[in-house]
Order: structure tokens, then C-alpha cells, then sequence
């Protein structure tokens, strides 16, 4: 007997996306945290879920029903963790205690992303009214801590939002997801998307080209994710043309057999050994990287970021090339399932992951989808 035949990239995203959704589903959203062992629930794995089913839903991987059985409990459980503020608003924290914040600390991107999900979740139209009162209420935070919540960037006559409500220093990836979600939005006040907008034109300007968004003006670490949700963070629209943004991402955390997590830039230098970060000199910067393979999460981003890059292509040969490095990303992620590693037991982590392998399977099906309406046209 012949060995069974190989399963093709597609197959195997499809595979690996469903067996991810049913374990999340069946445990009610709990698990253990990188940075907490307790298990919990995690609103921003909530969102990162949710949006992974609308993904689905539309490539028609899962069915209306399927979507609605796997979609209205997350609605209740993000219902149930909401954090009231500015008089009705609602926003979400990590859902565990994390150093001196408490699990009800509401913070930025968590909230920008279950808002994010909620938005994207209400646009199906196969969900209660409820999910509609809860993405308004999410929206309202959004839009009030865009306006009441934020200091000057220093150097700068950047306002950005603080990026919890005790944790004051504006964070730019955070800062700029929020910015996205108001951006993106079509139920708000014209004023409100085009103030978001004019905030994302001033947070492309703190870009250090060749090298990406320093995590925030006291830090100068730019890692994977972050840049990450900051690009993805963006109307597409907003993009630049060249690429640039993207290219950038590929050759500077591309290590060759591995992606890699974190560079520091830095003003000093010195001599690179196998004991010390490589260094790489951009601009008036030197940019240290450190020799740390990508987080699961840090890739799942990754390949939403490619992903969705990619989808937006129309020249067959540059799309093919966009699709060929997301598949190699996707391969790095689906290993990292397969072999039951730590990380793919971390919630958060996990639905990064997903969401990178959601996007990722879309884009194979829809030009899956373009060759066989050409065949078809064509006999």
C-alpha cells in the first residue's frame, strides 16, 4: 500500500483552525497566562476569538449556525467582564492580577481589541441586540479615552492616551489600536474618525524607518508584536504604497531559521560577539537584536499582518510572494500547536495564533476561489 497522500498547506490551516476553535470553545475561554499560571478568563483572548469566527464565517469555513453556537458565548462572557466607565462606558483589563493592578484594571489594547471584535462580530448581523449594546458602550470608552485620557507625547505636540487608568505613559501600539478601531468605525461622529485618522498620520511620523515604533518614549524596545498591532492597527488605506512598513517587519525579525522577538534601539554601539545582540546600524540608531526566537503570539500577529497584506495585492507574481512568506510564518505557528508546546496552552497566546491561521486560510481560499472561476470561464 502507497503512503496516504500529503495534505496540502490549505487543508492543514483548515484542520489546525477547527480542532483550536472547538478546545476554546468547550473550555469556556479559561486558561492559564504567560504571566499568570492561575487559570482565568482574558477578555483580549475573547476578541482575538470572536474575530477569528467572523474570519470563518466569511470564508465560509463555518456555517451562520456554527458561528452563532460558538460566538454567543463569548458575547455573554465579555458582557459579564466588562468594566464600567465614563458614566456607561465599558472597557475590558486582563482578567488577571498583573504586578500592582488588579484584574479589573481597564487597559487600552485590550479594550480596543474586544471593541474591535464586538464591531466586526455586530456587522454579521447574526447576533442579539445585546452585542449591539455592548460594542456601543465599548465604542463610548473608546472615543472618551481618545479625547479625556491622554498627555503630550514628549517631544512632541502628540496627544496620546494613557495606556490604563492608573498606568499613565502612553503607549504607542496601544495608542494606535484604539485610534484604528475609531478609525475604522462606522458608527461614530465624523469627527471622531477624522481626529483618530490625524492621530495615526502623527504616530507614523515616530516610525524610525528601517526599524519600526519604539515601544514608547522611555523605552526604546521594538518587538514583533507590537509592530505588529500597530501596522494591523491601520485603516489599509493609511498604508504606504512601498510597502515599506512591511518589508521593513520581514528583513529586520527574519533570523533565518527562526523569526525573532525584540530589538532595542539604542544610541551606543559595540562590538557584536556570540555573547552580545547583534547589532545593525540604522539611521542615528543602532538597533540591538536579540538572539530570542518569536513568541507564539508575536507570529500569529505576524501572519495576520502578511496575511491581510497580501490579500490586498492584485499582481499574481508580488501576491504569490506575499502568500509564500506568510506560509513560512504559518509553518513556524502550526508547529507550534503540533507539538503541544507551553505556549500554545496560553490562551492569549493561542488565539493569535488562530487569528494569523484564519486570515492566512482566507487568503488560500479566495484565490483558490479566482482560479477556479477562471477554469471555469475558460472551458
Amino acid at each position: 500500500m502507497g503512503s496516504p497522500a500529503k495534505k496540502s498547506l490549505p487543508a492543514m490551516l483548515k484542520l489546525q483552525a477547527l480542532d483550536i476553535v472547538e478546545r476554546y470553545h468547550v473550555s469556556g475561554g479559561i486558561g492559564p497566562d504567560a504571566y499568570s499560571n492561575a487559570p482565568s478568563l482574558h477578555p483580549m483572548a475573547e476578541a482575538k476569538f470572536m474575530l477569528s469566527l467572523v474570519a470563518l464565517l466569511n470564508a465560509k469555513v463555518i456555517s451562520q449556525q456554527r458561528f452563532v453556537e460558538y460566538a454567543a458565548p463569548v458575547c455573554l462572557r465579555l458582557e459579564a467582564s466588562r468594566i464600567s466607565l465614563f458614566g456607561g462606558g465599558a472597557a475590558w483589563g486582563l482578567g488577571f492580577r498583573y504586578g500592582d493592578f488588579s484584574a479589573k484594571e481597564p487597559f487600552l489594547i485590550t479594550s480596543a481589541l474586544v471593541v474591535e471584535a464586538l464591531s466586526a462580530a455586530l456587522a454579521t448581523s447574526l447576533l442579539d441586540k445585546k452585542v449591539a449594546s455592548l460594542q456601543k458602550a465599548g465604542m463610548r470608552t473608546l472615543t472618551s479615552w481618545l479625547r479625556h485620557w491622554t498627555l503630550a507625547y514628549p517631544g512632541t505636540e502628540l496627544m496620546l492616551p494613557r495606556y490604563s487608568e492608573h498606568l499613565h505613559d502612553p503607549i504607542i501600539n496601544a495608542a494606535a489600536y484604539a485610534m484604528g478601531v475609531v478609525a475604522r468605525s462606522t458608527d461614530v461622529a465624523e469627527s471622531e474618525t477624522a481626529s483618530a485618522k490625524e492621530g495615526l498620520l502623527l504616530i507614523a511620523g515616530l516610525r524610525v524607518k528601517g526599524a519600526g515604533w519604539p515601544y514608547s518614549a522611555s523605552s526604546g524596545i521594538v518587538d514583533l508584536l507590537h509592530q505588529c498591532y500597530i501596522i494591523n492597527a491601520y485603516p489599509t488605506d493609511m498604508w504606504p504604497a512601498d510597502n515599506d512598513w512591511h518589508t521593513d517587519l520581514i528583513s529586520l525579525f527574519d533570523g533565518g531559521i527562526c523569526y525573532l522577538d525584540v530589538c532595542t534601539l539604542v544610541t551606543e554601539s559595540f562590538a557584536p560577539s556570540r555573547e552580545l545582540p547583534i547589532i545593525r546600524k540604522i539611521g542615528d540608531y543602532c538597533l540591538r537584536v536579540e538572539r530570542k526566537p518569536a513568541r507564539l503570539w508575536s507570529l500569529g500577529e505576524l501572519l495576520l499582518c502578511l496575511s491581510r497584506r497580501g490579500r490586498l495585492i492584485a499582481d499574481e507574481p508580488e501576491r504569490l510572494r506575499w502568500k509564500r512568506t506568510a506560509d513560512r510564518v504559518a509553518r513556524h505557528v502550526m508547529e507550534q500547536f503540533e507539538s503541544n508546546s507551553e505556549e500554545s496552552g496560553f490562551v492569549r497566546h493561542a488565539m493569535h495564533g488562530l487569528h494569523g491561521i484564519v486570515e492566512l486560510l482566507a487568503f488560500h481560499r479566495e484565490d483558490a476561489q479566482v482560479k477556479g472561476n477562471r477554469a471555469s470561464h475558460d472551458k
